[in-house]
């Protein structure tokens, strides 16, 4: 039987391995889940599961399925709009300023996928690959919808979304923040079925 530390040890070598050659969006996957090998929380350790216990940097799923990424991705939207009572253009707004639509992004942060969850957020939400689609769409849209339940508005909610829902309610919001939301609002208002955004 391989002890602990030849096995870590065998991982290590295994990641680096595989970052050697390979493409761009691979290596800030493994970046990503790098800067997440740290002590647990406390809340962690109290007995909850581990975040991001399953290796995700590689083998994306979305390439093996018919349609590929964009047909997951609206199958994840119609889904998480329906679960969660969120309008889906509003989903699709949100994933298009936050990564363009690209699955593999990483912030300087380390946001991370579609709707650029954090680390933090994403082990809230009991979040295993924040690169899977169909995962990041749906945690990232409970997170809206808590941000809205909480705030009291949509307008507030991506306020929230965006720079926590401390600095909503402490007046505390940048500038970055206000266009971030307007580009957003803007967007959804150009969809399909797009409601009253700032107050609704």
């Amino acid at each position: 039987m391989i002890g602990r530390g030849r096995l870590w040890v065998a991982v290590w070598v295994l990641l680096l391995g595989a970052e050697v050659g390979a493409d761009p969006a691979i290596g800030r996957r493994l970046a990503a889940l790098r800067a997440l090998v740290a002590p647990a929380p406390a809340s962690l350790r109290a007995g909850r599961a581990a975040p991001f216990s399953e290796p995700c940097a590689t083998g994306a799923g979305w390439r093996r399925i018919p349609g590929g990424l964009r047909a997951q991705t609206l199958a994840a939207v119609h889904d998480a709009s329906l679960r969660f009572g969120v309008d889906a253009a509003l989903i699709r707004s949100v994933i298009r300023e936050e990564s363009a639509g690209n699955p593999d992004a990483v912030s300087s942060a380390g946001a991370m996928g579609l709707m650029q969850l954090m680390p933090g957020t994403a082990a809230e939400l009991g979040v295993v690959c924040a690169f899977d689609p169909r995962e990041n769409v749906m945690a990232g849209t409970r997170y809206l919808r808590r941000m809205r339940d909480r705030l009291g508005s949509w307008r507030l909610a991506l306020a929230g979304y965006h720079a926590g829902p401390g600095a909503v309610e402490g007046g505390r919001l940048s500038a970055t923040t206000h266009r971030y939301v307007e580009r957003v609002l803007r967007r959804w208002g150009q969809g399909r079925g797009a409601r009253d955004h700032a107050t609704r």
